[in-house]
């Protein structure tokens, strides 16, 4: 079965939506993980 276009532009840009969302929680995550790292030594 065929999408139409327009669904298939749609899922396509949901994908992608959803890839850079994952990507910057990654991001946040690792960032936070740095951070609370960095503060752990801080407070030895």
């Amino acid at each position: 079965m065929k999408l139409p276009l327009c669904a298939r532009s749609v899922r396509n840009t949901l994908a992608s939506e959803l890839h850079y969302v994952l990507y910057a929680i990654t991001e946040l995550r690792d960032t936070l993980l740095l951070m609370e790292g960095n503060i752990f030594e801080f407070n030895k």
